[in-house]
């Protein structure tokens, strides 16, 4: 990797073999490291979000499940493109902090932060969407969510509300 490295630890479309998957790969071949399977070390809800099946970890510690995903080591490069699928610059989601307990890791080790991507509002992880505390949490996404899941590319645009 040519410049810094981050640990980003990813638990819907952008796990191996998931649709959003090649965003790891848009740096190069260098610019991102498997590193392997982990669980979230704090319990949080994570959702699905309408009938799209996009998966949403929301930042309420204690709730929910631990969740299982993958952790990566990425590149600058990438993490800007990570940050530009999770809409980061739009406040959709935001890209926070947390601990991970590994399962299955190699010889690489984490020794610093692991970066998750949460639902946010208007730039607040605090945000609580009550309403989404409500629906099932899942502890897993799973290549069965992953099948129905409706790309951001082919997704209806809503046409602006008249005044």
């Amino acid at each position: 990797m040519n410049s810094r490295s981050h640990f980003v630890f990813v638990y819907g479309t952008l796990k191996t073999g998931f649709p959003n998957h090649y965003y790891m790969q848009l740096g190069g071949p260098d610019s991102y490291e498997y590193i392997g399977q982990a669980l979230t070390r704090e319990r949080y809800p994570m959702v699905l979000l309408n009938k799209r099946f996009v998966p949403a970890l929301l930042h309420v510690a204690g709730s929910g499940n631990r969740i299982a995903g993958e952790v990566f080591k990425v590149d600058d490069k990438v993490l800007a493109h990570l940050d530009e699928l999770e809409g980061v610059a739009s406040n959709y989601y935001t890209r926070q902090i947390i601990e991970i307990d590994p399962i299955d890791f190699g010889a690489e080790q984490i020794t610093g932060p692991c970066f998750v991507y949460f639902l946010c509002r208007d730039g607040n992880p605090e945000f609580i969407y009550e309403e989404l505390l409500l629906e099932v949490h899942l502890a897993e996404y799973t290549s069965t969510h992953a099948t129905q899941y409706i790309p951001k590319w082919t997704r209806a645009v809503e046409p602006p509300a008249l005044s």
